[in-house]
């Protein structure tokens, strides 16, 4: 299984969904559009959900937290951050 994502809006609504083509079960690759569709909507987001492969109770891993981090700071605002995998939905 890819990794993906999707960003929910402050409803906690889906509004984009992102399946990157060159995805990988580890990681989901940089996107410029993704950025683009995240810092045009910055004030309409609540949070980015995504995908871990594998069971169990999913954690984030040391790039999630880098990531989340930069995302946060270059928006200035505080997001949700879900993981997801067949068992479990962490939020």
């Amino acid at each position: 299984m890819k990794e993906a994502c999707v960003i929910l809006d402050l409803n906690n609504d889906s509004f984009c969904w992102h399946f990157p083509p060159d995805g990988s079960s580890s990681h989901i690759p940089d996107s410029r559009p993704l950025w683009e569709v995240i810092w045009e909507n910055k004030d309409n987001i609540s949070g980015v959900a995504h995908s871990h492969p594998g069971e169990g109770i999913p954690a984030p891993s040391h790039e999630d937290l880098s990531t989340f981090a930069a995302i946060e700071a270059a928006l200035g605002i505080r997001l949700n951050w879900g993981i997801v995998n067949r068992d479990w939905t962490v939020l």
